[in-house]
C-alpha cells in the first residue's frame, strides 16, 4: 500500500483496515455499489479489511432477502477472497444474518454489527 494513497471521501486508514463511513441518502441499488467501490478499492490497494459502517445511508427499505442474496454474491465476487469485511448497520435493517451465510458460501469473510466498537473488534481478531 503506498503511502501517498489517495483515499476516496469517507475513507479512513487504520492500522491493518480501512473505514468507510458514507452519509447520504440513496437507493438500495446505490447503497450496494457504494460497498462494492470500497471492497474494490480495499482489494485493489492491498488492504486487507474493511469496516463499512453503513448506518448513514438511508432512504431504501431493509433489504429482502433476494437483495441480500444479490448483494452478497456481488461484494464476495468483488473481494476475490482478499477483503475481510465486518458491516455495521442499524439493527431494523438486519432482522436476521441471512446475508452473512450467503457471502460466507461464496467465499467472503463477513460478519455485521450494530455497533462500530464490536466492528473493529471482531475485524482486528481475523484480519490478515
Amino acid at each position: 500500500m503506498s503511502a501517498t494513497l489517495n483515499l476516496p471521501d469517507h475513507f479512513e486508514l487504520k492500522e491493518g483496515f480501512a473505514c468507510y463511513r458514507p452519509i447520504r441518502e440513496v437507493s438500495l441499488d446505490g447503497a450496494i455499489e457504494l460497498v462494492d467501490n470500497a471492497i474494490r478499492f480495499c482489494r485493489d490497494n492491498g488492504i486487507g479489511g474493511l469496516l463499512a459502517d453503513v448506518r448513514s445511508l438511508t432512504g431504501f427499505p431493509s433489504p429482502s432477502v433476494t437483495d441480500r442474496f444479490w448483494f452478497a454474491s456481488r461484494w464476495a465476487e468483488t473481494s476475490n477472497g482478499k477483503v475481510v469485511l465486518a458491516m455495521v448497520q442499524r439493527p431494523e435493517m438486519m432482522p436476521d444474518k441471512i446475508g452473512v451465510t450467503f457471502a460466507t458460501n461464496r467465499g467472503l469473510l463477513v460478519d455485521v454489527f450494530t455497533e462500530e466498537a464490536d466492528a473493529i473488534r471482531w475485524l482486528r481478531s481475523i484480519s490478515k
